[in-house]
């Protein structure tokens, strides 16, 4: 949310993509957010589908919602590297720990926020692997930088199974972990 706050997003909303939520059609997903939303403008990818199993495409989304006064426009695929830059794209790089096209995806390093995780110590510090919801790399040694509020402390993590282990830590509370 900060990184949409950063480029000048003035709100966000976020749905609880629920197992009821999940059976919506695209139909009833735009009926639900015309409801709730004065939406008036939309940008969807070319290739986008959304609703249950990808029911509607962006060129129905168009025909759906201009008739109701939604400017919607279809939008080719950003290209890198000879191929669309996608979220499918994403996660397999941040998976496979290739954080140099993660960098070059996202223009910018993939950092996790461990603000909610709880840091438990054995013979060495560590989290674990389940209280971090978003995408991390499968198991192996990583260069890291821990950082809050302006601090930062570089360190090593190894992900083994069920937890992240830490070579050190800082002796300050962290946010978030940046893979370098």
């Amino acid at each position: 949310l900060e990184l949409l706050e950063n480029s000048g997003c003035e709100l966000a909303i976020l749905i609880d993509f629920s197992l009821e939520f999940s059976k919506l059609s695209g139909r009833d997903f735009f009926c639900y957010i015309r409801k709730h939303l004065n939406l008036s403008h939309l940008v969807l990818g070319k290739d986008h589908k959304l609703g249950n199993k990808g029911d509607t495409s962006a060129l129905q989304a168009k025909k759906l919602l201009e008739p109701q006064g939604v400017v919607v426009d279809i939008v080719e695929p950003l290209i890198i590297g000879g191929m669309p830059v996608s979220s499918t794209r994403i996660r397999t790089a941040i998976e496979s720990g290739d954080f140099k096209t993660v960098r070059t995806l996202l223009n910018r390093d993939h950092t996790v926020n461990i603000s909610e995780a709880d840091f438990y110590k054995d013979y060495s510090p560590y989290l674990r692997r389940n209280d971090i919801n978003q995408v991390l790399p499968l198991e192996g040694e990583y260069a890291v930088t821990l950082s809050k509020n302006g601090k930062t402390f570089a360190t090593k993590i190894k992900i083994i199974e069920d937890r992240i282990e830490f070579e050190n830590i800082p002796d300050f509370q962290t946010e978030n972990l940046t893979f370098n």
